[in-house]
């Protein structure tokens, strides 16, 4: 499968050499300034201390690791289309029968809808001893693109679900897929291939992402969970933006991904990604710049996964460049 946007990627190269800045952020009177605001608040970083001087030591710790992460972002950006396997034909089926008998039966936990973070549960119908001691392994493909996505990348199952003898309610959180349209969801014990069952994802709303305030930014997203800076993306233009997201300890640890979906499509394109997920900070739970582009002008839905779930989506506009 080819990118049609390939083309267009040397101006994009070119036109990423430009700050998103009139002038330079800061000067270096006032980077010293940070530094040694960081040198001496290094020694007494307790909780109550930081009380006393957020506004001095800790926005002044933020700023410096903002303002050297953001001088780090690449001067390039290229995007990956993301497809690995053929499109395939499919019908919405729940459940997993093999040779008469019921194997597996797997249902959303609420609506099912792309772009959106998704509890499923799996009811296994088997004794557990069948499956005590196996490693589980769950991927879905999307059957109009071929995309897939990593469910669960190797879980032991060691006890039955809880209050059962069995493993009838095997429950995933976080496992959201990007695209609306049917989706085959492939379990493997050991590697071995055990049942599938296959979920259609309904189309999402493309409205654009509500505006709110993380003080003293305005941010696009959802509150008290996902945002990006509030500001213009324009078609093929890269530009630099923070992010803000928020969430349990446990959901922010791992590798932060971006990928991209345009209103009309069925294509996925990865937008950046990074081995961690950024700093705790005064405005969010994680704060962190990143360099974005998006090739096209019109509506597209940006996702954020961690540790390879799904933490959200924020539906932006790309407008025309002007000429």
């Amino acid at each position: 499968m080819k990118d049609d946007n390939q083309s267009g990627i040397p101006d994009w190269t070119r036109r990423m050499k430009e700050s998103p800045f009139r002038q330079e952020p800061f000067s270096e009177n006032m980077k010293e300034k940070i530094r040694s605001e960081v040198r001496r608040g290094t020694a007494r970083r307790t909780r109550a201390n930081r009380l006393r001087w957020r506004v001095g030591g800790i926005a002044a710790a933020v700023a410096l690791l903002v303002f050297a992460a953001w001088q780090a972002l690449p001067d390039n950006v290229s995007h990956l289309l993301i497809a690995t396997s053929k499109p395939i034909q499919l019908e919405e089926r729940t459940a997993y029968t093999r040779e008469g008998r019921e194997l597996l039966e797997m249902m959303p936990g609420g609506d099912f809808e792309a772009g959106t973070p998704q509890g499923l549960i799996i009811s296994f119908k088997e004794p557990f001893k069948v499956y005590e001691g196996k490693t589980i392994s769950i991927k879905a493909v999307h059957a109009d693109s071929g995309i897939e996505e990593t469910i669960v990348a190797g879980d032991k199952i060691t006890e039955p679900s809880s209050g059962y003898e069995t493993l009838s309610r095997y429950a995933i959180a976080g496992a959201g897929v990007p695209l609306s349209g049917y989706w085959r969801f492939i379990v493997e014990l050991d590697g071995v291939f055990y049942g599938d069952a296959i979920l259609e994802a309904a189309e999402p709303a493309w409205e654009e992402s509500q505006v709110f305030v993380s003080e003293p930014y305005s941010v696009r997203g959802t509150p008290g969970r996902l945002g990006v800076m509030n500001q213009p993306f324009i078609a093929g233009k890269a530009n630099k933006y923070m992010w803000w997201l928020w969430g349990e300890e446990s959901e922010l640890q791992g590798e932060f991904k971006a990928v991209a979906a345009k209103e009309g499509g069925t294509g996925l394109i990865e937008l950046f990604s990074l081995s961690v997920t950024g700093a705790k900070s005064n405005y969010a739970d994680r704060y962190f710049p990143s360099t974005l582009m998006l090739p096209e002008a019109g509506r597209w839905r940006i996702m954020a996964y961690v540790d390879g779930k799904l933490l959200g989506s924020i539906a932006v506009t790309a407008e025309e460049p002007k000429e």
